[in-house]
């Protein structure tokens, strides 16, 4: 596989060292309550996980979340994990500051694409992005993206929270 050309030259002569970065994820992180992380790498890819301890409808339960780096190479690990901090910096910084919804929930929102949903360790993107690739390949030019694959005669607005029955305030 040929190594990616990247278009952002943001951090792209950082002098910080992607151990350094590493490590300040990793403060980031405790300093958001999170206790369990791992960095990892292998050959030209790399990732973090960690586990977030939540209380959601008065239960609690712990998040995994994997988040891959792509393309990791001598040449591109430092500016990949400087942009990697900042990536989860303003994440946090958008909760804390309540940007978005109750903290919990808007946990599981912004980190949705990330969040492991299965024993295997696959992620929702890594569930979601092949039944989209499907959905692309069957859904008329012009017409309305579904994940499911809909007839003619079904075709009908999506239903939403607005005009839902199902939706409770």
């Amino acid at each position: 596989m040929a190594n990616k050309v990247w278009k952002s030259k943001a951090y792209k002569g950082t002098k910080v060292d992607y151990v350094k970065s590493q490590i300040a994820i990793s403060k980031l992180l405790n300093q958001n309550g999170i206790k369990d992380i791992q960095h990892s790498s292998y050959q030209d890819k790399a990732q973090i996980m960690f586990i977030k301890e939540l209380k959601i409808e008065d239960k609690n339960m712990k998040v995994g979340v994997k988040i891959s780096v792509p393309e990791v190479s001598d040449k591109t690990k430092n500016q990949l994990y400087r942009a990697l901090f900042y990536y989860l910096k303003a994440k946090f910084e958008s909760l804390t500051f309540g940007f978005v919804e109750e903290y919990n929930e808007a946990f599981v929102k912004e980190f949705m694409p990330y969040l492991i949903a299965d024993k295997q360790g696959r992620t929702v993107a890594d569930i979601i992005l092949p039944r989209l690739g499907n959905a692309i390949s069957y859904t008329k030019d012009g017409g309305q993206l579904y994940l499911e694959e809909i007839k003619d005669d079904d075709e009908a607005p999506p239903k939403t929270q607005a005009n839902s029955s199902e939706f409770v305030s």
